[in-house]
């Protein structure tokens, strides 16, 4: 498996063929619920400094909001963008909501704390499927939800599990007490490898591809096989942002747009930004 197969998944994810369609809905809602979007605000006289959380550690997954950054599509817009890899002793979501980060990057779990009555306001929708999976090894037996039951499971309950594999374990086996969770933290993936739990979330995108490089050979559960079939990461805000500062949204929407067309056109132009600049543990094959 080489790094252009998994570039060319990521653009699956992306769902180019349906992108106008996302940014479409996303521009008629501001339109709809906030017309100061259509008025330009006034020019900056200094950068507007702002941070995004992200949901994961720094990758490919991210490679819009990198590009938006070193081709200077956030620059132009006035503004100086940080970005801040998971805490994962932290909930993504309400680092936002906390203040800690201005904006984030989540994924369809956002839909949980809307009806919550959590003031998240959705900005873009980039992923069309969420590459979120399962995945078990492959001499361990475990190939659906059903042979879960009793086995230690990893994946990333701080931010109310994530939407797609959480549904699935509900569709299925219909109950989260069936499983064992286990600490989802930056080793899980060694401690997978080791034997020390049984299954661990992933990214179809990139885990499988990692684990493959080290010889181990697993089984992917995927919910799409289920009929789960989810939006992946969003980038989203708070409903604060957005009343006080809807021209900077629509601006952070205009530059990560770019971005991640900037990125797709010049993956290895990208993944090279990413080694070098903010030390990702990416493979080089």
């Amino acid at each position: 498996m080489s790094l252009l197969l998994v570039i060319e998944l990521l653009r699956h994810y992306w769902g180019a063929c349906r992108f106008a369609k996302a940014v479409l809905k996303t521009l008629v809602l501001f339109w709809l619920f906030t017309p100061a979007l259509l008025v330009a605000g006034e020019p900056l006289s200094t950068f507007d400094n702002l941070s995004i959380q992200l949901k994961w550690q720094h990758s490919f997954q991210f490679a819009g909001f990198y590009a938006a950054i070193e081709q200077g599509y956030y620059r132009d817009e006035g503004l100086k963008v940080s970005l801040k890899e998971i805490d994962f002793a932290k909930d993504v979501v309400k680092q936002v909501l906390n203040g800690e980060s201005d904006y984030g990057v989540s994924d369809s779990t956002l839909l949980i704390y809307h009806l919550k009555g959590e003031p998240v306001v959705l900005v873009n929708q980039f992923f069309q499927h969420s590459p979120l999976v399962f995945i078990s090894r492959r001499n361990s037996g475990i190939v659906s939800p059903y042979e879960m039951v009793g086995k230690k499971v990893a994946f990333n309950m701080t931010n109310q599990g994530d939407a797609s594999l959480n549904s699935l374990l509900f569709k299925t086996i219909g109950d989260l007490t069936k499983i064992k969770p286990a600490k989802f933290d930056d080793h899980i993936y060694q401690d997978f490898i080791e034997g020390k739990i049984d299954v661990v979330s992933a990214y179809s995108t990139s885990q499988p591809f990692l684990l493959k490089e080290q010889g181990v050979e697993f089984n992917i559960i995927n919910p799409q096989n289920y009929g789960i079939d989810f939006y992946g990461d969003n980038l989203f805000t708070t409903q604060k942002e957005l009343v006080e500062h809807p021209d900077r949204v629509a601006k952070i929407s205009r530059a990560t747009i770019k971005g991640w067309q900037y990125a797709l056109d010049h993956p290895e132009h990208i993944v090279e930004l990413i080694h070098k600049k903010y030390n990702a543990q990416l493979s080089k094959r």
